[in-house]
């Protein structure tokens, strides 16, 4: 039975794409402060790495 395809080949294209601007690579793939603060909270001995 042939599978569905819940994305067109340019959704799936936009999607799966990495950025290509400077900007949005370092709003996309780097913490702000927010999350910088919602790490701290959850960081503790059992789940930090290193």
């Amino acid at each position: 039975m042939p599978r569905r395809s819940i994305l067109s080949a340019a959704e799936r294209e936009s999607l799966l794409a990495l950025p290509d601007s400077k900007d949005d690579l370092i709003r996309h793939y780097t913490f702000n402060d927010t999350d910088l603060s919602i790490i701290r909270q959850r960081r503790g001995p059992a789940n930090r790495l290193g």
